[in-house]
C-alpha cells in the first residue's frame, strides 16, 4: 500500500541519519532539522491511517527518533 511504502522510505532515511557520526558526517543542527522532518512525517501517516499496524510502526519510529534527539540535546549541552 501507498502508506507502507511511504512508511519504509521513511524508514530508510532514519536509517541512513543512524549511519551518520554526530559532528564528523552531520553537524547537530542539519540532524535535529533531519529528526524534526520525519517525526512530522511519521506523525501524519500515522494518524491519517486506519490501519493500526501502521499506527503502531510509526509510533515505535517516533519513539526511536526521541531517543536520537535526547542523544542530541546531551551532545549539545557537553559542547
Amino acid at each position: 500500500s501507498e502508506a507502507d511504502s511511504d512508511l519504509q522510505a521513511l524508514r530508510a532515511r532514519m536509517e541512513t541519519l543512524a549511519g551518520k557520526r554526530i559532528g564528523v558526517d552531520i553537524d547537530t543542527g542539519e540532524a535535529r532539522t533531519e529528526v524534526a522532518s520525519l517525526e512530522d512525517q511519521l506523525r501524519r501517516l500515522g494518524a491519517a491511517h486506519p490501519n493500526p499496524t501502521v499506527r503502531a510502526d510509526t509510533a515505535a519510529a517516533r519513539a526511536q527518533l526521541s531517543e536520537l534527539r535526547a542523544e542530541l540535546d546531551r551532545l549539545s549541552a557537553d559542547r
